[in-house]
Formats: C-alpha cells, structure tokens, sequence
C-alpha cells in the first residue's frame, strides 16, 4: 500500500496522466488556417506555422467531439520567434466560437519551447462536445514550432501550473459575481478572481457577525480583505510589466520607425514609396496580402484617395487575377511581388 502512494504521488508530481491522451500533432485532423498565406507543415519535429504577413491561426477541419469529463486540459508545448499574446478559441456541438469561449496567454521568452496548459474543463461549464479548435500561437505574423498539442486528464501538478498561468495570464472582461458592469479582472479556474473575492469574504463576514460575542475576528477580517486587495495588486503589476516589455521595442524610435514595426514585412516601406510615385491628390486601388494593409493603405496614403478601379493598383505579395489586371500595365516596382501598375 506504502508503495503504491509514493507511486501515485509521484506521478502527480510529475505531472503525469492516468487517464491516457489525445494527441492533436496528426495530419488527420485536418488542420488549415482562415488566412491563405500562412503555411502549415507537418515533420517529425511536431507542427510549423508561419506566416510574414498574417495572423497564423490554425483550425482542425475534422471535428474532435470530445467531452472535458474526460479530457479537460489542452497541453501546448512550443517554440515561437516573438513574445506577446497566444490565443485558443473553441467551438462545441452548442455553442459556435465566440469571445466567451476564448483563453488568452502570455508567451515565454521566444526562441525556447514551452509548455502552456488551458483548463478547458473550467470554461466549458455546460459540458457540451467540443468540435473545433482555433489556435493562435501569437498574434501577427511570425513563426512558431508546436512540439506538442495533446488532450489529457490533467493531474494535480497540471491543473495548479494551469491555474498559475491563468492568474498571472491577460485579465478577462467578465461580469464579477455582484456587479452588473463587465470589469478587467484576474481569472482563476474560468472566473473571475472577484468571484472568489467576493464570495469568501462576504462568508466571511457573516461569520464574524455571527461569533462577534465570542471571538474578536475583525482583525483577521482587515487582515484578509489585506490579502486579497494585495493578490489582486500584484497580478495588475504583472499585467503592466508585460505590457511595457510588449511596448519596449518603441523606446527612443521615430514616429516612422514606430509605424514600420507595428506593420509587417516591408509594407510600411512600399507604402512610402507608393507616396512618393502617385501624382498628387491621385486616386488608387490595392490588392494587399494581410487582413487590415488596405485599410491601413487608406490611412499612410492620405490625402491620395481609395477608390476601386482607380488609375493606379498597388500590388503587395499577392498575384492579381487576369480580370484585375485587365486594364492596367506595370508602371513602378518596389521589389519582385511589390509593385504599381497603372491603367
């Protein structure tokens, strides 16, 4: 009996798993991204997802309908080439994805594989059958190596690391467990740290009203409702030191500097060169891989105006159509697959 408790406390430790695991790491659940220009590839290393110009979300095309009774953890072991924000959002037999069902998370330094952990089981509290999975390894384009992606029965050690990460993790927009007004606040096991907050301290309140005859607990109170006031401020001091590591790489730049880093590739460069070609007070169109490079064309090329079907067509690591095209000749070439035609 001795035996089989170190045993059991050894693998809990370990963090290992008793209930087996579903390994997501197979080409057989189909796995593809909304944006065309990221490329997913397989090898023997795990998973690759990169993209230069998009988000690199991926998406499993074969539904998994697994229930979090059985597999409430998701294990995400990887390597990516930036810092910053990951995302995972599902979408079950009842519900489709939507901002409820999302778990954002901080990323360790780039570079070294990690391993993340998401308590499914703590969000999914309808416990309907999980069908699809969108992952994002960061936000924006960049590269990332997925070592491991896998379901399991999380163990103790699993579940308490989950729970650190999420405290320590980007602060959820839910409603608390009094207020009606939705509040930026700390989450623990899918809720909201004001929840348990709450809660604890109004039970225990009630309990020091109950024995104030017998026992003097209104210093254990002040030293509680301390305890809990000083939790709360230490994850909001995590939340802003992240955001200034996130913000860090702007310090001592221009403002053109700054507008070349928060747009990808070389785009803000083609931009500037495009404004230096178009005549001005010139309309033009553009074709632009990445989700906002055409509103943000709109934006650096003010006062040259949008218009669809204008004389002049900025080309950017895309390949137009014969029907776009038509009409318009090579004019100005910033680099092979960046270019101006014009009509």
């Amino acid at each position: 009996m001795r035996q089989f408790c170190v045993i059991i406390s050894a693998l809990l430790l370990a963090g290992v798993s008793l209930a087996g695991e579903i390994n997501l790491l197979d080409p057989a659940w189909g796995w593809r991204s909304p944006n065309p220009g990221v490329k997913i590839e397989f090898s023997a290393a795990g998973l690759t997802v990169s993209g230069t110009l998009t988000s690199t979300g991926i998406v499993n095309r074969r539904p998994l309908n697994f229930s979090t009774r059985d597999f409430d953890l998701l294990a995400i072991k990887m390597k990516t080439s930036k810092e910053g924000m990951g995302e995972l959002s599902w979408a079950s037999d009842k519900t489709p994805f939507s901002f409820r069902n999302s778990y954002p998370f901080y990323l360790r330094r780039p570079g070294a594989y990690h391993t993340y952990y998401v308590n499914l089981a703590a969000y999914d509290r309808d416990r309907s059958k999980i069908t699809l999975l969108l992952l994002f390894p960061f936000s924006g384009p960049g590269a990332a190596e997925i070592a491991e992606l896998k379901l399991v029965k999380g163990s103790l050690y699993e579940k308490i690391f989950a729970g650190w990460q999420e405290f320590f993790g980007p602060n959820g927009r839910e409603q608390d467990f009094f207020n009606f007004l939705v509040v930026r606040s700390p989450r623990l096991f899918g809720r909201t740290l004001n929840y348990y907050v709450n809660f604890f301290l109004a039970l225990f309140l009630a309990v020091v009203v109950i024995l104030r005859k017998r026992w003097d607990l209104s210093r254990v109170f002040l030293l509680t409702l301390l305890a809990a006031w000083a939790a709360v401020e230490l994850n909001y001091l995590g939340e802003n030191l992240a955001a200034v590591r996130r913000q860090a790489r702007f310090l001592g730049k221009s403002l053109e500097e700054k507008r070349a880093l928060v747009n990808p590739g070389d785009f803000y460069a083609f931009l500037k060169f495009a404004d230096s070609q178009l005549p001005a007070g010139a309309a033009f169109d553009i074709r632009a891989a990445g989700l906002y490079n055409g509103r943000n064309a709109n934006y650096y090329l003010y006062p040259k105006r949008f218009k669809a079907g204008a004389p002049y067509l900025l080309i950017y690591d895309v390949k137009p159509d014969q029907k776009t095209r038509r009409g318009y000749r090579p004019w100005q070439i910033f680099r092979p697959g960046a270019y101006i035609l014009k009509s």
